[in-house]
């Protein structure tokens, strides 16, 4: 066994054991080797890796990459694939599959690796980029194309390996980015049957490994994982060590070497070494490795030492034309000493070059081990440091080519970060880019969000009044708040580490000093729907409304357009009316408008999808349902034929609802399950799905189907609605809830527990519909429980609400006015029932009135069962 790995023969063996167990299921899917930097975790799974013809699995090996870390989206995941493919064709891709992105990017790699999946990131990139331009895009609308990706990933890794057991080795997983963390959860997760194991290599003291830690401490509560800890050599060990390689060292050598280096591998192997090329046997140990990387430093020539030191500001692995520009010397000269130096230091050695460098004209080294470099790079100054990190970052830059691919930026925005406040607007800058090209190429919200955070810091680090601090600010902060917006959790949970209004606040104060109008009406906006998610509807409806009034005095069309649209769909939810005219004007401003009607461009042509189908709901909400269907139908076709996916199960739900208002449960039917497809063939999990779901158990019920069919329907569509909680849809569909359990399982304590959860709930988020809404369910379920007097007054208390605010979006007034006049007559309130039951009629007469089609209209009138019940009276008179 190499002397690296003495006395890990322990540890070793239980790699073996653990691989040998892989293909009967019977041990737990994951193993976790961990220890600080130096401790030989690398050499342990080296050693793993080279036993596997001993294995009764086959064995892959990637690890991360140790410069860019967590964001590289899906790094190790690709070179995994890569490797899988590579193995399964008995040839080598062109592709070195030890780092991400040598002749291909990481997005085309994966569209060729995974079946399915580039129809997937085309469409995402589409949707996102729309959404990030536009800032209206609706609450869930980006999460499921990510996720999306991450299933279609698991799914082809789970099919290369189905028939053979492997074992997946991830060495460094600390640096693991967000989506390739992603990617493993759902592996060990992974359906009965899938013969795979996971041995990971992980420092917990490392900055990475807070990220890291709490994926891998819920794998170990969940009994998924063991960890293996790796420290120091015992001192028998090192006594070992010193016997095989020094058999000739004095006798109290290896005691004294064990108590100086605690039995850090690196240090003690790095102590022999020196031991092994002295000229005599009196070698004098040192106090720690860094005083031994000192001495080490010392003894080389001041023109060999500064490359050294220059070499540690570049990273682990660095190159000898960028080491020339720092030193200001001449290329050949440097090249050839650093040749010098790996051939007889023990700091650095040759290297291969990274993916972004392999056509650079310079020789690539790297330090022998990464404690190395850490301690060399330590020795300079913090401004040392930062001053060598600006002046890589713009040499690098210079050589970014259009062409240049994510990794070589990724690089680039590292020195960056490092150069700190030295070129905190150029980072900034960088950074936002970078954030935005993550979202929009990778879908990969969660990469994006931490480099948008990056961007955020460093303008605001920038001095106050520095020219260009405020618009990188803004543009970052609503990037930003676009991306993380899938999460806001609204009143239900805390909103995060970044307080998500409190950054809207921010972007608003800094457009006031800006003065730029458009971005003020965009940030704005975005504070608006901050305050609605966080402090109630009725709130952020007042900034929504403010943000119109900027948009109209910026004399900016489109940017009115989108804060149009913005302020109708939500003030609908409390003003119907009010959210109608806003809707109508911003339509009359899409068919006169060339500037808003022409051209193709995806935002505008996003906000044109959302602003049309919104109309026509609300003309439904407002009872003109001829209208509503009129506008509808031709925008689901088209946007069918165009393949708009972020729109289009939303438009679907819109036309489904009025269907089955009309009586048309057939057609509702087949457009509801034609959105759950949509969105299920794509993957991930969403509010508007859920909702989707929701709404397909009525028509299902309607149509004779079983009450357990419909139950089933609702609990799934619940559960999902529980995990992705959109403020706005989770009251709807735990009415949609309730009303199931009550007409077709007679559920009547669950149904009124949530209920009674919706009535608390939307006392502090402002949404009145959904309250109405359960009050009258509260109602029924007290009246099949016999008791009048608690239905009378829940009856009597939605009628009230409903009389304050008007008519409501999702909310169908006779259905309202219909259960009082039940409940009243039940109470024996004769005379009010009949008022509230002339009331309904009143309504039903008014909508059919509208329709001009007879035949939509007589299956409105005679086909919908609830129509049918209040022109007949049922139960209304006793």
């Amino acid at each position: 066994m190499n002397e690296r790995f003495v006395d890990r023969v322990d540890e070793a063996d239980r790699l073996r054991k653990f691989a040998r167990a892989v293909p009967g299921g019977t041990t737990d899917p994951c193993i976790v080797v961990e220890g600080p930097s130096g401790m030989g975790k690398s050499a342990l799974l080296a050693d793993f890796e080279a036993a596997q013809s001993e294995l009764p699995v086959d064995v892959y090996t990637v690890r991360c990459n140790p410069t860019i870390g967590p964001t590289l989206t899906f790094g190790p995941i690709v070179d995994l694939l890569a490797l899988l493919e590579s193995r399964r064709r008995s040839r080598r891709l062109l592709r070195k599959p030890v780092v991400a992105g040598v002749t291909a990017s990481v997005p085309a790699l994966l569209g060729e690796l995974v079946p399915g999946l580039k129809p997937v990131v085309n469409a995402g990139a589409e949707v996102v980029k729309t959404s990030l331009g536009s800032g209206s895009m609706p609450f869930d609308s980006l999460m499921p194309f990510q996720q999306a990706a991450a299933i279609r990933i698991t799914e082809a890794i789970g099919k290369r390996i189905a028939k053979r057991p492997s074992v997946f080795v991830i060495d460094d997983v600390h640096r693991c980015d967000h989506s390739s963390l992603e990617v493993l959860d759902r592996l060990m997760r992974r359906p009965e049957g899938l013969p795979m194991g996971l041995v990971l290599g992980f420092d917990p003291f490392h900055s990475g490994g807070r990220e890291t830690e709490p994926l891998l401490g819920s794998w170990e509560r969940e009994g998924l994982l063991r960890r293996l800890p790796i420290g120091g050599l015992p001192a028998e060990a090192v006594a070992d060590l010193v016997e095989s390689k020094r058999p000739v060292s004095p006798p109290e050598f290896a005691a004294e070497l064990s108590q100086v280096t605690g039995g850090h591998p690196i240090f003690v192997v790095k102590c022999l070494d020196d031991w092994e090329n002295a000229a005599d046997r009196g070698i004098a140990l040192p106090e720690s490795l860094a005083h031994w990387v000192d001495e080490q430093l010392e003894a080389l020539p001041e023109s060999s030492r500064e490359l050294v030191v220059l070499g540690a500001a570049q990273g682990y692995g660095f190159d000898s034309a960028t080491l020339a520009g720092l030193a200001g010397r001449e290329h050949a000269p440097v090249r050839d000493r650093l040749h010098e130096l790996a051939r007889r230091s023990h700091l650095i050695e040759a290297d291969g070059a990274p993916p972004w460098a392999r056509y650079r004209r310079a020789d690539h080294y790297r330090f022998q081990h990464r404690a190395l470099w850490r301690l060399v790079y330590r020795s300079q100054s913090i401004d040392q440091r930062r001053e060598r990190h600006e002046r890589i970052a713009a040499a690098e830059l210079d050589r970014l080519g259009e062409t240049a691919n994510l990794e070589h930026r990724l690089e680039i925005a590292r020195h960056y970060r490092a150069a700190g406040v030295r070129c905190l607007g150029a980072s900034s800058d960088f950074h936002l880019e970078l954030a935005s090209r993550a979202a929009t190429e990778l879908l990969s919200m969660s990469e994006a969000e931490w480099l948008c955070g990056i961007a955020i810091d460093a303008a605001r680090s920038m001095p106050p009044g520095e020219p260009g601090r405020d618009a990188r600010l803004i543009r970052a902060i609503v990037l930003h708040l676009s991306l993380t917006e899938v999460r806001w959790k609204g009143l239900r949970r805390p909103t995060g580490e970044r307080d998500v209004d409190a950054l809207a606040a921010e972007a608003e104060e800094a457009a006031r000093r800006h003065g730029d109008p458009v971005l003020l009406a965009r940030a704005a906006m975005m504070r608006g729907k901050t305050l609605m998610s966080t402090r109630g509807l009725e709130v952020g409806l007042e900034r929504l409304h403010r943000a119109v009034e900027l948009a109209e005095s910026s004399g900016d069309a489109v940017a009115l357009y989108v804060a149009r649209i913005e302020y109708g769909r939500q003030v609908s939810k409390r003003r119907l009316a009010d959210g109608l005219a806003q809707l109508a004007e911003a339509e009359r401003m899409r068919r006169t408008d060339a500037r808003i009607s022409g051209g193709d461009d995806p935002v505008l042509n996003h906000s044109r999808n959302l602003g049309e189908i919104q109309y026509g709901i609300t003309l439904f909400d407002s009872g003109r349902l001829g209208e509503a269907l009129d506008r509808l139908v031709p925008a689901v076709d088209r946007m069918r034929a165009e393949g708009s996916l972020a729109e289009l199960p939303i438009a679907l739900n819109y036309l489904a609802q009025v269907r089955t208002t009309l009586g048309d449960l057939e057609g509702a039917e087949d457009a509801l399950r034609e959105a759950c497809s949509i969105e299920e063939e794509r993957g991930g999990e969403s509010g508007w799905h859920a909702y989707n779901s929701a709404l397909l158990a009525h028509p299902r019920g309607r149509s004779g189907a079983a009450g357990r069919e419909v139950i089933a329907l609702m609990e799934s569509a619940w559960e999902e609605t529980e995990r992705t909680w959109l403020l706005n849809l989770v009251p709807i569909v735990r009415n949609l809830y309730a009303q199931a359990l009550l007409e077709h399982r007679g559920d009547l304590e669950m149904a009124g527990r949530l209920a009674q959860a919706t009535v608390e709930e939307t006392r502090q988020s402002g949404m009145v519909r959904s309250t109405i809404a359960a009050h009258m369910l509260l109602g029924r379920i007290a009246r099949a429980r016999g008791d009048a007097e608690r239905a009378l007054r829940e009856a009597e208390h939605g009628v009230r609400i409903l009389d304050e605010v008007g008519p409501m979006p999702a909310l169908r007034t006779e259905e309202v006015c219909f259960h009082a006049a039940l409940a009243h007559a039940a109470a024996g309130r004769s005379d009010s029932a009949r008022e509230l039951l002339d009331r309904a009629r009143a309504e039903l007469d008014r909508k059919a009135e509208l329709i001009d089609d007879p035949a939509v209209r007589t299956g409105f009138v005679e086909r919908d069962p609830l129509n049918r019940a209040i022109r007949d009276g049922e139960g209304s008179e006793r």
